[in-house]
């Protein structure tokens, strides 16, 4: 959706997707490593996506905070 709407290129959303099947893997074989001073899921997710693809991630993450904001309106 984010590709849809301009909001990410092609290659922002490859390297998304190839970052989130690793963090899913990770998590499917134990191999995550979870952080006490990150509250949730969300976070942790948040935090090894930025951890993986830097600028990327995080600008992933803003678009995807603002775009629930408006859906929620």
């Amino acid at each position: 959706m984010l590709k849809q709407i301009g909001i990410l290129n092609s290659e922002e959303l490859s390297k998304i997707e190839i970052a989130l099947a690793q963090i899913k893997t990770e998590l499917e074989e134990g191999k995550f490593e979870f952080k006490s001073e990150l509250e949730d899921i969300h976070m942790h997710i948040e935090f090894r996506l930025t951890e993986l693809i830097g600028e990327t991630g995080k600008n992933y993450i803003l678009h995807d905070l603002e775009m629930i904001k408006l859906l929620k309106t």
